[in-house]
């Protein structure tokens, strides 16, 4: 068991099937509140096939940097077979506004060739957002991912995006690699984008 104390993202950040290096759309539905915090208690416990995380956020009553928001969550995984399942659920109140909840359930599945994710996550009259997500190797140092994203807003908004990269691993150095990525989306005056970067693992 891990108890932690601080500034640190909240349980519900560990939820997401997502293997995109930035973002075209919110990554999942927790990603429109908060998914950290300066004064966060939080606790992960691995229990044999079960990881749970629950962690809370102190700056509720009033710590200037956080504004007076408030947030309780919760994460749950287990692996089953070739299949990876999550669960999340926050309640976040913003200062001066009424809570909100939010959950999400998730799955990877290996089938050996490539790995296929779904996640689908609820804010109460706010919005509903899903993704889909592939990934597979191309050689042995090398691995594709591939995925669409989707955020339907009860207030109008529909936007939906898409995003493939490439990423390639030293080795000889397993912590260092090299990608690229391109992705877009269908909001309003948006246009494709192009990262390429380096990313060091210690």
């Amino acid at each position: 068991m891990d108890l932690r104390f601080g500034k640190q993202n909240y349980s519900s950040d560990k939820f997401s099937v997502e293997k995109a290096y930035e973002t075209v759309v919110e990554d999942d539905v927790f990603d429109l509140n908060d998914d950290a915090g300066d004064d966060v208690v939080r606790v992960d416990a691995q229990f044999d096939n079960l990881f749970v995380s629950v962690s809370t956020d102190l700056e509720a009553e009033g710590s200037p940097s956080s504004g007076g928001n408030k947030s309780a969550d919760l994460f749950v995984s287990t692996s089953v077979g070739d299949l990876d399942l999550m669960a999340a659920y926050q309640n976040y109140q913003a200062a001066g506004s009424d809570s909100v909840s939010a959950w999400g359930v998730g799955v990877e599945y290996d089938a050996g060739f490539a790995t296929f994710g779904a996640d689908y996550g609820f804010m109460d009259d706010t919005a509903e957002v899903y993704k889909l997500v592939t990934a597979f190797p191309i050689a042995e140092t090398t691995k594709v991912a591939l995925g669409i994203k989707n955020r339907d807003e009860e207030a109008g908004d529909d936007v939906t995006g898409w995003y493939a990269n490439v990423t390639y691993k030293f080795p000889q150095q397993k912590g260092v690699s090299m990608f690229a990525e391109i992705g877009d989306n269908d909001a309003d005056d948006t246009d494709p984008g192009f990262l390429v970067g380096m990313q060091m693992k210690f």
